[in-house]
């Protein structure tokens, strides 16, 4: 494991322990492609599972560009 993968692997679990310590049962991550990493914390699984539709920004943006030739 490199320095950096493993300050990135602290920097997730206290992101995770912060979480857990503010009462949420669960959380979800985002890792951003700027390599900044986001993590929500969600107390009902429906959050934790998001639809087609908000799972893929790209799908939605590739969509509305498909007919633009």
């Amino acid at each position: 494991m490199t320095q950096n993968t493993a300050l990135a692997t602290r920097k997730v679990r206290r992101l995770f322990q912060a979480v857990r310590d503010a009462g949420f049962p669960r959380a979800r991550m985002i890792a951003h492609v700027d390599g900044s990493t986001e993590i929500i914390g969600e107390s009902e699984r429906e959050e934790a599972m998001p639809s087609a539709e908000q799972a893929s920004p790209f799908l939605d943006w590739k969509a509305d560009h498909a007919n633009e030739d």
